[in-house]
């Protein structure tokens, strides 16, 4: 995206995005591996109505992880968006969150121009809507701090570049 992207603040965006979730993910990866012993996510299987794929024949064994404080968004949060070719599903949809579940990769990969900007602003802010849902599901949910901490920082994080980038694409498009 950011080699594509023509507007200085849209690829300065991106960067921002991309260091801020980064940094996000390592710190669930590292409580992850300290709470449940592991940074990689187990088969989910018989979990799929919560958001989760089952990837394995074998049933998870639940007897080892405390369900009391765990929060199966938080967690799918943390596994890499789901995707076919052309579309990558957000997680939460499919736990029922009112958010639009797919980003259009091929309308981004085949704009061009500031097609590309506008494109990327347009599929950012309902992702970055979802993320606000699933983190204030955190905060309802969770009774770790940290969890709570970090929840609370994504909707702050989430809000303020949802702004941002409605701003860009008013000044700079019309509209998103």
């Amino acid at each position: 995206m950011e080699g594509r992207a023509t507007l200085p603040e849209v690829r300065a965006l991106a960067r921002n995005i991309i260091a801020e979730q980064n940094k996000e993910i390592a710190q669930m990866k590292e409580w992850r591996k300290a709470w449940f012993g592991s940074d990689q996510i187990p088969p989910m299987d018989g979990h799929e109505g919560m958001g989760h794929s089952s990837t394995s024949a074998a049933p998870m064994d639940h007897s080892k992880m405390d369900h009391s404080t765990m929060n199966h968004a938080a967690m799918n949060d943390m596994a890499p968006m789901s995707s076919g070719s052309d579309v990558m599903t957000m997680p939460g949809t499919a736990m029922g969150l009112p958010i639009t579940g797919a980003m259009d990769m091929k309308k981004l990969r085949d704009a061009k121009g500031s097609a590309v900007d506008h494109e990327f602003l347009q599929m950012m802010v309902p992702h970055h809507a979802n993320a606000i849902v699933m983190a204030q599901e955190v905060l309802i949910q969770s009774k770790r701090p940290e969890l709570q901490k970090l929840a609370r920082q994504i909707v702050d994080d989430q809000a303020r570049e949802i702004g941002t980038m409605e701003a860009i694409a008013r000044q700079k498009f019309g509209s998103l």
